[in-house]
């Protein structure tokens, strides 16, 4: 007869080349944060690149969230297909896992910095089809309604 009340296995905790958990699923947490910055850069959906990795589109939002780790193939293959250096999922990190302090409640909040949300890269990929002349117009118009918008600018 089997013993119903079996002690549950313990996940094994990861471990880091800097020797701690935190450390790995911060790093985690910030190369998927890159990883979701240049896809969204390139207008690219998470089912497009997972398509194009041979996995499913729920293993990138993983990635991106820094709840799994992407192996080094995979890796190299993202770096391929969003035109980016493979060092450049690191960029910012320091030399013992430390996260750009800028960076910190981005990656503790699985947030984006206004540069990498959607709003913003569609706005920028809008604005780069625009003539010159038309540019200029739109540049002036977001300062002058960014100013309005500011408490005691530009009003009397």
């Amino acid at each position: 007869m089997e013993n119903a009340a079996a002690p549950k296995q313990r996940r094994k905790a990861r471990r880091t080349v800097a020797g701690s958990e935190e450390i790995g699923t911060a790093v985690d947490a910030y190369v998927g944060s890159r990883i979701s910055l240049q896809r969204n850069i390139r207008g690219l959906s998470q089912g497009a690149v997972a398509k194009v990795l041979g996995i499913s589109f729920q293993q990138i939002q993983k990635y991106e969230r820094g709840a799994n780790r992407v192996s080094a193939s995979k890796l190299f293959m993202l770096s391929r297909l969003l035109q980016v250096s493979p060092g450049w999922f690191f960029e910012g990190i320091g030399p013992n896992g430390e996260i750009p302090e800028r960076d910190l409640p981005l990656v503790a909040e699985g947030g984006r910095p206004p540069e990498g949300r959607r709003e913003t890269l569609e706005l920028f990929r809008n604005f780069e089809k625009l003539p010159p002349g038309h540019k200029a117009d739109i540049l002036r118009l977001a300062h002058a309604l960014a100013d309005s918008s500011r408490p005691g600018v530009g009003r009397e």
